[in-house]
């Protein structure tokens, strides 16, 4: 009974009878912005996991323990971080914030990959948390910026 109730209050109140083209009309930067953060936050995930330990240990030949015990640090990184950039998002915009994760995660892409090479176990690890640290705005960010985007479409009363 609940729903129907605030179904009929919704077309009362003159409610979108397309809600996605409304979203794309009114916060297409938000969801532009979502969209890439989502894809970067999935897909570089796996690039700097399982891709960066097939290549550093099939290509470069270095201990596979290292580098997932590097992983294992940067995970953690993350856990601890991601809260507090979801209230940093808060705080100055989800926006700022994930787009400062993108930035960091171009910036850092290809060193990341060139300190491999080194062989460098502390180069290594500290590339792994710089990455996972950008990479953790996008989590945190996005999850505010998504949660905002209902709020910029909704009618006020």
């Amino acid at each position: 009974m609940e729903e129907v109730r605030k179904e009929q209050e919704a077309k009362a109140e003159g409610a979108a009878k397309l809600p996605v083209v409304e979203v794309l009309q009114k916060a297409w930067r938000t969801v532009l912005i979502g969209v890439f953060a989502l894809a970067t936050a999935t897909g570089g995930y796996y690039v700097v996991t399982s891709f960066l330990l097939s290549y550093g240990t099939g290509d470069l030949h270095l201990s596979e323990s290292m580098l997932l015990n590097g992983l294992t640090l940067a995970a953690f990184l993350e856990l601890l971080v991601t809260p507090w950039l979801s209230w940093l998002a808060d705080r100055v915009g989800p926006h700022k914030v994930v787009i400062a994760g993108l930035v960091g995660v171009i910036v850092l892409a290809v060193p990341q990959f060139m300190v491999l090479g080194t062989g460098s176990v502390f180069l290594i690890w500290l590339m792994m948390l710089a990455m996972r640290l950008v990479m953790s705005a996008l989590y945190g960010g996005d999850t505010t910026a998504t949660g905002r985007t209902g709020r910029a479409v909704r009618p006020r009363h």
